[in-house]
């Protein structure tokens, strides 16, 4: 599978490719999008627990897209109450929902909690925003 080379992709390079499950990874925090005056931010080790939890697949889609949908999703919701995360942002990828969870860190500032694939029914219970 062929990767676009981006900042993403070079800190998934060096910090967590050919790591084992659950290995301690070097933690390291990048500018992943600017947007409407916010900034976004994504560390290796969230990126590592993306890589122990999705399928290959569904990973590098995450990865090869995930700058798309934090500065251009097709929807924004309020995450629930008891989960973590302020925010949900949600695109469709080649017909796949992507669902990245944001985390309000002080203002203007928010960091990528997590991402996955998920259905339509997923987002019956969000307010969207």
């Amino acid at each position: 599978m062929v990767v676009r080379e981006n900042k993403i992709f070079q800190l998934y390079q060096d910090c967590i490719a050919n790591t084992w499950p659950k290995a301690i990874v070097k933690n390291q925090t990048i500018l992943c999008v600017k947007t409407r005056g916010e900034k976004i931010y994504l560390t290796s080790r969230v990126l590592k627990h993306l890589y122990d939890k999705r399928t290959a697949a569904i990973y590098f889609l995450i990865l090869t897209h995930l700058e798309k949908v934090l500065s251009t999703p097709d929807a924004i919701y309020k995450n629930k109450f008891d989960k973590r995360g302020n925010l949900i942002l949600v695109k469709a990828i080649k017909e796949i929902l992507v669902l990245v969870s944001l985390e309000k860190v002080k203002q203007k500032h928010f960091a990528v909690v997590t991402a996955f694939e998920i259905e339509e029914k997923y987002l019956n219970n969000l307010v969207k925003i």
